[in-house]
Protein backbone atom coordinates (compact mmCIF):
# COMPACT_ATOMS: atom_id res chain seq x y z
CA UNK A 1 0.00 0.00 0.00
CA UNK A 2 1.53 3.31 -1.05
CA UNK A 3 1.17 6.66 0.62
CA UNK A 4 -1.23 9.03 -1.12
CA UNK A 5 0.43 12.47 -1.45
CA UNK A 6 -3.05 13.96 -1.66
CA UNK A 7 -3.47 13.46 2.08
CA UNK A 8 -0.38 15.54 2.79
CA UNK A 9 -1.44 18.22 0.34
CA UNK A 10 -4.83 18.41 2.04
CA UNK A 11 -3.27 18.70 5.51
CA UNK A 12 -0.92 21.41 4.29
CA UNK A 13 -3.75 23.35 2.60
CA UNK A 14 -6.02 23.39 5.65
CA UNK A 15 -3.16 24.13 8.07
CA UNK A 16 -1.98 27.12 6.08
CA UNK A 17 -5.53 28.39 5.50
CA UNK A 18 -6.18 28.61 9.25
CA UNK A 19 -9.50 26.76 8.95
CA UNK A 20 -9.55 24.82 12.23
CA UNK A 21 -12.40 22.53 11.27
CA UNK A 22 -10.68 21.81 7.96
CA UNK A 23 -7.25 21.00 9.33
CA UNK A 24 -8.69 18.91 12.15
CA UNK A 25 -10.55 16.85 9.58
CA UNK A 26 -7.43 16.55 7.43
CA UNK A 27 -5.20 15.50 10.36
CA UNK A 28 -7.82 12.96 11.44
CA UNK A 29 -8.02 11.38 7.99
CA UNK A 30 -4.25 11.22 7.63
CA UNK A 31 -3.86 9.77 11.15
CA UNK A 32 -6.35 7.00 10.33
CA UNK A 33 -4.55 6.34 7.06
CA UNK A 34 -1.22 5.83 8.87
CA UNK A 35 -2.87 3.74 11.61
CA UNK A 36 -4.34 1.43 8.95
CA UNK A 37 -0.98 1.33 7.17
CA UNK A 38 0.79 0.28 10.39
CA UNK A 39 -1.65 -2.64 10.82
CA UNK A 40 -1.17 -3.73 7.20
CA UNK A 41 2.63 -3.79 7.44
CA UNK A 42 2.92 -5.32 10.93
CA UNK A 43 4.48 -8.78 10.89
CA UNK A 44 5.45 -8.70 7.21
CA UNK A 45 9.15 -9.33 7.73
CA UNK A 46 11.06 -6.82 5.56
CA UNK A 47 8.13 -4.39 5.69
CA UNK A 48 7.87 -4.45 9.51
CA UNK A 49 9.93 -1.21 9.92
CA UNK A 50 7.30 0.55 7.79
CA UNK A 51 4.71 -0.44 10.40
CA UNK A 52 6.72 1.33 13.11
CA UNK A 53 7.14 4.43 10.93
CA UNK A 54 3.39 4.51 10.21
CA UNK A 55 2.49 4.03 13.89
CA UNK A 56 4.72 6.95 14.88
CA UNK A 57 3.11 9.13 12.21
CA UNK A 58 -0.39 8.24 13.37
CA UNK A 59 0.45 9.07 17.02
CA UNK A 60 1.71 12.55 16.08
CA UNK A 61 -1.34 13.29 13.95
CA UNK A 62 -3.82 11.90 16.48
CA UNK A 63 -2.12 14.08 19.13
CA UNK A 64 -2.81 17.16 17.00
CA UNK A 65 -6.47 16.16 16.82
CA UNK A 66 -6.56 15.26 20.53
CA UNK A 67 -5.77 18.83 21.60
CA UNK A 68 -9.07 20.09 20.12
CA UNK A 69 -11.31 17.00 20.04
CA UNK A 70 -10.02 14.21 22.30
CA UNK A 71 -13.21 12.21 21.92
CA UNK A 72 -12.63 11.78 18.19
CA UNK A 73 -9.34 9.90 18.69
CA UNK A 74 -9.81 6.08 18.63
CA UNK A 75 -9.44 4.54 22.12
CA UNK A 76 -6.39 2.51 21.03
CA UNK A 77 -4.45 5.72 20.37
CA UNK A 78 -6.03 8.04 22.95
CA UNK A 79 -3.63 7.66 25.90
CA UNK A 80 -0.36 8.01 24.00
CA UNK A 81 -1.74 10.81 21.81
CA UNK A 82 -3.00 12.62 24.91
CA UNK A 83 0.44 12.48 26.55
CA UNK A 84 2.13 13.95 23.47
CA UNK A 85 -0.55 16.62 23.10
CA UNK A 86 0.28 18.07 26.54
CA UNK A 87 3.42 19.73 25.19
CA UNK A 88 2.44 22.06 22.37
CA UNK A 89 5.96 22.90 21.12
CA UNK A 90 7.10 19.26 21.35
CA UNK A 91 4.05 18.20 19.37
CA UNK A 92 4.71 20.64 16.55
CA UNK A 93 8.36 19.59 16.46
CA UNK A 94 7.18 16.01 16.08
CA UNK A 95 4.99 17.12 13.18
CA UNK A 96 7.92 18.94 11.53
CA UNK A 97 10.09 15.84 11.93
CA UNK A 98 7.27 13.73 10.51
CA UNK A 99 7.07 15.90 7.38
CA UNK A 100 10.86 15.76 6.90
CA UNK A 101 11.00 12.00 7.43
CA UNK A 102 8.08 11.28 5.11
CA UNK A 103 9.59 13.57 2.49
CA UNK A 104 12.94 11.78 2.57
CA UNK A 105 11.39 8.31 2.67
CA UNK A 106 9.19 8.94 -0.36
CA UNK A 107 11.40 11.35 -2.32
CA UNK A 108 8.91 14.19 -1.87
CA UNK A 109 11.00 17.38 -1.71
CA UNK A 110 7.95 19.52 -1.06
CA UNK A 111 7.13 17.63 2.15
CA UNK A 112 10.71 17.92 3.34
CA UNK A 113 10.78 21.65 2.61
CA UNK A 114 7.54 22.14 4.56
CA UNK A 115 8.97 20.25 7.53
CA UNK A 116 12.05 22.49 7.55
CA UNK A 117 9.79 25.55 7.31
CA UNK A 118 7.85 24.29 10.37
CA UNK A 119 11.10 23.83 12.33
CA UNK A 120 12.32 27.29 11.32
CA UNK A 121 9.02 28.95 12.19
CA UNK A 122 8.81 27.20 15.56
CA UNK A 123 12.37 28.22 16.50
CA UNK A 124 11.57 31.81 15.57
CA UNK A 125 8.34 31.82 17.57
CA UNK A 126 9.69 30.48 20.88
CA UNK A 127 11.45 32.93 23.25
CA UNK A 128 15.22 32.75 23.97
CA UNK A 129 15.94 30.51 26.94
CA UNK A 130 13.01 28.20 26.26
CA UNK A 131 14.34 24.59 26.18
CA UNK A 132 11.89 23.80 23.38
CA UNK A 133 13.50 26.53 21.28
CA UNK A 134 16.82 24.74 21.67
CA UNK A 135 15.16 21.47 20.62
CA UNK A 136 13.62 23.14 17.57
CA UNK A 137 17.01 24.56 16.53
CA UNK A 138 18.65 21.14 16.90
CA UNK A 139 15.84 19.55 14.89
CA UNK A 140 16.23 22.22 12.22
CA UNK A 141 19.99 21.62 12.08
CA UNK A 142 19.52 17.89 11.54
CA UNK A 143 16.85 18.41 8.88
CA UNK A 144 19.05 20.89 6.99
CA UNK A 145 22.02 18.49 7.08
CA UNK A 146 19.87 15.67 5.72
CA UNK A 147 18.59 17.90 2.93
CA UNK A 148 22.16 18.89 2.04
CA UNK A 149 23.17 15.23 1.76
CA UNK A 150 20.81 14.57 -1.13
CA UNK A 151 20.53 18.04 -2.71
CA UNK A 152 24.03 19.45 -2.19
CA UNK A 153 23.10 23.06 -1.40
CA UNK A 154 26.04 24.61 0.51
CA UNK A 155 23.68 27.09 2.22
CA UNK A 156 21.88 24.18 3.96
CA UNK A 157 25.18 22.87 5.32
CA UNK A 158 26.23 26.31 6.59
CA UNK A 159 22.87 26.87 8.26
CA UNK A 160 22.99 23.38 9.81
CA UNK A 161 26.25 24.34 11.56
CA UNK A 162 24.94 27.72 12.72
CA UNK A 163 21.58 26.51 14.02
CA UNK A 164 23.10 23.44 15.67
CA UNK A 165 25.52 25.60 17.65
CA UNK A 166 22.70 27.91 18.73
CA UNK A 167 20.67 24.88 19.82
CA UNK A 168 23.60 23.48 21.83
CA UNK A 169 24.12 26.82 23.59
CA UNK A 170 20.60 26.57 25.01
CA UNK A 171 21.34 23.30 26.85
CA UNK A 172 23.05 22.63 30.23
CA UNK A 173 26.81 21.89 30.20
CA UNK A 174 26.34 18.15 30.94
CA UNK A 175 23.30 17.14 28.90
CA UNK A 176 22.53 14.46 26.31
CA UNK A 177 20.71 17.00 24.14
CA UNK A 178 23.75 19.28 24.13
CA UNK A 179 26.04 16.36 23.26
CA UNK A 180 23.76 15.32 20.38
CA UNK A 181 23.59 18.86 19.02
CA UNK A 182 27.37 19.30 19.15
CA UNK A 183 28.22 15.93 17.58
CA UNK A 184 25.81 16.68 14.73
CA UNK A 185 27.56 20.03 14.20
CA UNK A 186 30.90 18.21 14.24
CA UNK A 187 29.65 15.86 11.52
CA UNK A 188 28.42 18.79 9.43
CA UNK A 189 31.79 20.55 9.77
CA UNK A 190 33.64 17.36 8.80
CA UNK A 191 31.39 17.02 5.74
CA UNK A 192 32.06 20.65 4.81
CA UNK A 193 35.82 20.02 5.06
CA UNK A 194 35.59 16.87 2.93
CA UNK A 195 33.45 18.55 0.27
CA UNK A 196 34.95 22.05 0.21
CA UNK A 197 38.46 21.63 1.64
CA UNK A 198 38.77 24.44 4.21
CA UNK A 199 41.37 23.17 6.76
CA UNK A 200 39.89 25.24 9.60
CA UNK A 201 36.68 23.19 9.37
CA UNK A 202 38.28 19.84 10.25
CA UNK A 203 40.06 21.34 13.29
CA UNK A 204 36.77 22.96 14.32
CA UNK A 205 34.97 19.65 13.79
CA UNK A 206 37.35 17.80 16.14
CA UNK A 207 37.13 20.51 18.79
CA UNK A 208 33.32 20.46 18.62
CA UNK A 209 33.29 16.65 18.82
CA UNK A 210 35.45 16.75 21.94
CA UNK A 211 33.04 19.25 23.48
CA UNK A 212 30.21 16.85 22.62
CA UNK A 213 31.96 13.97 24.40
CA UNK A 214 32.58 16.17 27.46
CA UNK A 215 28.86 17.03 27.56
CA UNK A 216 27.69 13.42 27.15
CA UNK A 217 26.84 11.57 30.39
CA UNK A 218 28.76 8.31 30.82
CA UNK A 219 25.57 6.24 30.82
CA UNK A 220 23.86 8.02 27.91
CA UNK A 221 22.49 5.74 25.17
CA UNK A 222 24.03 8.01 22.52
CA UNK A 223 27.55 7.90 23.97
CA UNK A 224 28.80 5.19 21.53
CA UNK A 225 27.55 7.36 18.64
CA UNK A 226 29.43 10.38 20.03
CA UNK A 227 32.59 8.29 20.52
CA UNK A 228 32.40 6.80 17.03
CA UNK A 229 31.66 10.08 15.25
CA UNK A 230 34.50 11.83 17.07
CA UNK A 231 36.86 8.94 16.34
CA UNK A 232 36.06 9.05 12.62
CA UNK A 233 36.55 12.83 12.61
CA UNK A 234 39.94 12.58 14.34
CA UNK A 235 40.93 10.00 11.71
CA UNK A 236 40.06 12.48 8.95
CA UNK A 237 42.14 15.12 10.75
CA UNK A 238 45.07 12.68 10.86
CA UNK A 239 44.81 12.17 7.11
CA UNK A 240 45.23 15.94 6.79
CA UNK A 241 48.05 16.41 9.35
CA UNK A 242 49.78 13.02 9.58
CA UNK A 243 50.12 13.40 13.37
CA UNK A 244 50.60 9.90 14.91
CA UNK A 245 49.02 11.01 18.21
CA UNK A 246 45.78 11.84 16.39
CA UNK A 247 45.72 8.41 14.76
CA UNK A 248 46.23 6.73 18.15
CA UNK A 249 43.37 8.82 19.58
CA UNK A 250 41.09 7.87 16.67
CA UNK A 251 41.77 4.16 17.20
CA UNK A 252 41.13 4.45 20.94
CA UNK A 253 37.82 6.31 20.46
CA UNK A 254 36.59 3.89 17.81
CA UNK A 255 37.51 0.84 19.89
CA UNK A 256 35.47 2.28 22.78
CA UNK A 257 32.55 2.94 20.43
CA UNK A 258 32.56 -0.62 19.07
CA UNK A 259 32.92 -2.08 22.58
CA UNK A 260 29.95 -0.16 24.02
CA UNK A 261 27.39 -0.03 21.20
CA UNK A 262 24.67 -2.73 21.37
CA UNK A 263 24.84 -5.60 18.87
CA UNK A 264 22.52 -5.10 15.91
CA UNK A 265 22.56 -1.30 16.29
CA UNK A 266 22.38 0.38 12.84
CA UNK A 267 25.57 2.38 13.52
CA UNK A 268 27.65 -0.65 14.52
CA UNK A 269 28.62 -1.40 10.91
CA UNK A 270 29.85 2.17 10.45
CA UNK A 271 31.89 2.11 13.67
CA UNK A 272 33.47 -1.23 12.73
CA UNK A 273 34.33 0.03 9.25
CA UNK A 274 35.85 3.23 10.61
CA UNK A 275 37.86 1.33 13.22
CA UNK A 276 39.11 -1.10 10.57
CA UNK A 277 40.19 1.78 8.33
CA UNK A 278 41.99 3.51 11.22
CA UNK A 279 43.82 0.28 12.08
CA UNK A 280 44.87 -0.19 8.44
CA UNK A 281 46.25 3.34 8.40
CA UNK A 282 48.13 2.70 11.65
CA UNK A 283 49.55 -0.51 10.14
CA UNK A 284 50.69 1.43 7.08
CA UNK A 285 52.33 4.17 9.16
CA UNK A 286 53.99 1.76 11.62
CA UNK A 287 56.53 -1.04 11.34
CA UNK A 288 54.06 -3.38 9.60
CA UNK A 289 52.41 -5.00 12.63
CA UNK A 290 50.66 -8.12 11.29
CA UNK A 291 48.24 -8.59 14.23
CA UNK A 292 47.12 -4.98 13.77
CA UNK A 293 46.18 -5.70 10.15
CA UNK A 294 44.46 -8.93 11.21
CA UNK A 295 42.35 -6.98 13.72
CA UNK A 296 41.53 -4.41 11.06
CA UNK A 297 40.33 -7.08 8.63
CA UNK A 298 38.17 -8.71 11.30
CA UNK A 299 36.37 -5.41 12.00
CA UNK A 300 36.03 -4.62 8.30
CA UNK A 301 34.65 -8.10 7.60
CA UNK A 302 32.06 -7.88 10.37
CA UNK A 303 31.08 -4.35 9.38
CA UNK A 304 30.60 -5.31 5.73
CA UNK A 305 28.48 -8.31 6.74
CA UNK A 306 25.68 -6.06 8.04
CA UNK A 307 23.04 -4.50 5.76
CA UNK A 308 23.88 -0.81 5.34
CA UNK A 309 23.42 1.91 2.67
CA UNK A 310 27.24 2.25 2.48
CA UNK A 311 27.90 -1.48 2.30
CA UNK A 312 29.53 -1.17 -1.14
CA UNK A 313 32.18 1.14 0.31
CA UNK A 314 32.65 -1.10 3.35
CA UNK A 315 33.20 -4.10 1.08
CA UNK A 316 35.76 -2.13 -0.91
CA UNK A 317 37.68 -1.30 2.27
CA UNK A 318 37.67 -4.98 3.24
CA UNK A 319 38.84 -6.08 -0.21
CA UNK A 320 41.68 -3.54 -0.16
CA UNK A 321 42.86 -4.67 3.29
CA UNK A 322 42.80 -8.35 2.27
CA UNK A 323 44.87 -7.58 -0.82
CA UNK A 324 47.33 -5.63 1.33
CA UNK A 325 47.71 -8.59 3.74
CA UNK A 326 48.29 -10.97 0.81
CA UNK A 327 50.85 -8.65 -0.80
CA UNK A 328 52.80 -7.96 2.41
CA UNK A 329 52.86 -11.52 3.80
CA UNK A 330 56.06 -13.57 3.77
CA UNK A 331 53.88 -16.57 3.06
CA UNK A 332 50.87 -15.19 1.20
CA UNK A 333 47.55 -16.94 1.80
CA UNK A 334 45.70 -17.71 -1.44
CA UNK A 335 42.42 -17.43 0.49
CA UNK A 336 43.09 -13.71 1.09
CA UNK A 337 43.51 -13.08 -2.63
CA UNK A 338 40.37 -15.01 -3.54
CA UNK A 339 38.29 -13.29 -0.86
CA UNK A 340 39.63 -9.90 -1.96
CA UNK A 341 38.56 -10.60 -5.57
CA UNK A 342 35.11 -11.73 -4.43
CA UNK A 343 34.32 -8.77 -2.16
CA UNK A 344 35.75 -6.19 -4.58
CA UNK A 345 33.57 -7.63 -7.34
CA UNK A 346 30.55 -7.29 -5.06
CA UNK A 347 31.57 -3.77 -4.06
CA UNK A 348 31.99 -2.72 -7.70
CA UNK A 349 28.51 -4.01 -8.52
CA UNK A 350 26.95 -2.36 -5.45
CA UNK A 351 28.11 1.16 -6.36
CA UNK A 352 26.24 3.14 -9.00
CA UNK A 353 27.88 4.15 -12.29
CA UNK A 354 28.19 7.76 -11.11
CA UNK A 355 29.81 6.92 -7.77
CA UNK A 356 33.29 8.57 -7.69
CA UNK A 357 34.80 5.54 -5.87
CA UNK A 358 33.71 3.03 -8.52
CA UNK A 359 36.61 3.80 -10.87
CA UNK A 360 39.18 3.38 -8.08
CA UNK A 361 37.62 0.06 -7.03
CA UNK A 362 37.67 -1.08 -10.64
CA UNK A 363 41.41 -0.37 -10.90
CA UNK A 364 42.14 -2.25 -7.66
CA UNK A 365 39.98 -5.16 -8.80
CA UNK A 366 42.06 -5.32 -11.99
CA UNK A 367 45.24 -5.59 -9.92
CA UNK A 368 43.76 -8.36 -7.78
CA UNK A 369 42.63 -10.35 -10.81
CA UNK A 370 46.05 -9.97 -12.41
CA UNK A 371 47.64 -11.28 -9.20
CA UNK A 372 45.23 -14.23 -9.24
CA UNK A 373 46.23 -15.11 -12.79
CA UNK A 374 49.94 -14.98 -11.89
CA UNK A 375 49.32 -17.13 -8.81
CA UNK A 376 47.46 -19.74 -10.89
CA UNK A 377 50.39 -20.04 -13.25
Amino acid sequence: MRRDPGFDAMVDHFTLSGDEAGWLHAFHLLARFHAYRSQEYAGRGPEAPLAVEAAQASVVLFALVHRARPGSVPPKWRDVAGELAKESAELWQSYAALLCGQGRAHGDTGLEDRGIAWFRGLAGHLPPGDPQRSNALVGLSGALYSRYQHRGNRADLDEAVETGLRGADGRPPLDTGRATALINVSLALRTRFEHFGLPADIHWAVDTGRRALAACPADAADRPLVLGTLGATVRVLNEHTGNPAELAEAVSLLRRAVATIPGGHPFLATHRNNLGCALVRRYERGPGDGPLLDEAIEHLRRGAAQPHPCRGTYLANLGSALFRRWADARRPRPADLRESERVLTEAYGALGPQDPDRHTIGLLLGEVRAALRRAEK
